[in-house]
């Protein structure tokens, strides 16, 4: 039988303020599913995966009204890797949701991805928390 790994993870309980202008790494703190124990939901907020493979990763999040300029990541140990396409922009009305996706290779033993958001508002922005608001993805599509 093929190898089945996979993740789902979510923001949960407060909302996460974003500051303007930084690259902040989104906390998903709890677990919808981990089939083969490899994502830290409580100090590092990162997947690390057992085995040596191609990960498909979708990250999704919601900010809340006000947002301008807005881009979110898959970052693979410690920098960025997948990039949303489009840089999204808001009025100031409405809220604002974007996501990024994509394939990476991880070598099953250090290698780790996380999820990451961006804003340039001016101010701190909120990230709504929630299962199908704010979460974080992956499987293995492939061994290597």
């Amino acid at each position: 039988f093929p190898v089945t790994i996979a993740f789902s993870a979510y923001r949960s309980g407060s909302d996460q303020t974003i500051s303007n202008a930084t690259n902040t790494k989104v906390q998903v703190n709890t677990e919808s599913f981990d089939t083969n124990n490899c994502f830290d939901s409580s100090t590092n907020y990162r997947f690390t995966p057992t085995v040596a493979g191609y990960y498909f990763f979708v990250g999704t999040g919601i900010f809340g009204q006000g947002s301008n300029s807005v881009q979110c990541y898959i970052y693979k140990n410690g920098s960025v890797a997948l990039v949303n396409a489009v840089q999204n922009q808001a009025s100031g009305s409405g809220n604002v949701s974007l996501s990024v996706s994509g394939l990476l290779y991880m070598n099953g033993t250090t290698d780790y991805a996380e999820f990451y958001v961006y804003q340039s508002s001016g101010g701190n922005l909120t990230l709504y928390a929630g299962s199908y608001l704010t979460y974080f993805q992956g499987y293995l599509s492939r061994t290597a």
